[in-house]
């Protein structure tokens, strides 16, 4: 999905790859956060994502955003680190010889 013009964004600071963090989340925010569609937009998964949105929303490089929209995508980030932080499954092949899991008898 690419990501078009989305008001709200007036300028950037920044690189234009945080410009397209931050329309990407005002875009999917009233809609949950598109968790599903970060990994093939942005190459990182959700966790990683929400971390990168929110040091970049807390920076002086952060494109200019209405308030109500900048504490918005901060709660969703909040949020979304806090769930998916709890919820996230360890890295790696669970499948590893001497766990028992995956191998034929």
């Amino acid at each position: 999905m690419a990501i078009a013009h989305i008001p709200g964004v007036t300028g950037s600071a920044g690189s234009p790859d945080d410009a397209r963090l931050v329309k990407f989340a005002l875009w999917w925010e009233p809609f949950g956060g598109g968790d599903e569609y970060i990994f093939p937009e942005f190459g990182v998964d959700p966790v990683a994502y929400y971390r990168r949105l929110l040091n970049l929303l807390q920076s002086a490089r952060a494109p200019r955003l209405e308030r109500g929209d900048r504490q918005r995508l901060v709660a969703l980030c909040a949020h979304k680190l806090r769930t998916l932080s709890c919820t996230r499954a360890p890295q790696g092949d669970h499948t590893e010889t001497g766990t028992g899991q995956g191998q034929n008898p």
